[in-house]
């Protein structure tokens, strides 16, 4: 027969950013992701003992990066206008957070989810570049009347994004622990 909405509904699987513990800010993305790695960096320490020449290692620290793309493309002006406040309000999470009084700066915490394998994991963003493709359509916004369409921009409608988010954690690392949201 023929799909239904709900049946397209079916492909997606939850993909969003949001503020630390407080989740008010959600920043959903309607896009195919590519290129998902999860990296797991143990640091070791070398001690030299005398009469071992190969020495031996005291393990010291622990780290864990997921990096990925995600391309969103806009199909019409409407949707294209949200699209990149969504774009622009997740770059703004690379950048300072500042105190009332606007002198000591700290970087913004977030959570991220996707699909079931990481659900409101906590962490921040190591890195963010968006690349517009060479074959990106632009909307010119040739037919711009202020009267009729105030939102039209000079604007591309497909973006690719590279991300590399730092996972700090609810869980605490440990051999045998929990490294995804499963149950």
């Amino acid at each position: 027969g023929i799909p239904t909405q709900k049946d397209k509904d079916r492909d997606l699987i939850k993909f969003f950013f949001e503020d630390g513990d407080q989740g008010a800010n959600v920043m959903p993305f309607r896009c195919t992701i590519t290129g998902l790695s999860d990296s797991f960096s143990p640091g070791w320490n070398r001690l030299d003992i005398m009469g071992r020449p190969d020495g031996a290692y005291l393990y010291t620290s622990f780290e864990r990066s997921i990096s990925f793309n995600f391309i969103v493309a806009a199909v019409s002006r409407s949707e294209m206008i949200p699209m990149w406040r969504k774009l622009n309000y997740l770059a703004s999470y690379t950048m300072p957070d500042f105190t009332p009084n606007g002198t000591k700066p700290s970087g913004p915490f977030m959570r991220i989810t996707i699909g079931d394998m990481l659900q409101r994991t906590p962490g921040f963003i190591e890195s963010l570049t968006y690349t517009i493709p060479d074959e990106a359509t632009w909307d010119i916004a040739d037919d711009y009347d202020q009267s009729t369409n105030a939102d039209a921009k000079q604007l591309p409608m497909t973006v690719e994004a590279s991300v590399t988010f730092k996972i700090v954690g609810d869980y605490r690392p440990q051999m045998m622990g929990r490294v995804y949201s499963l149950s």
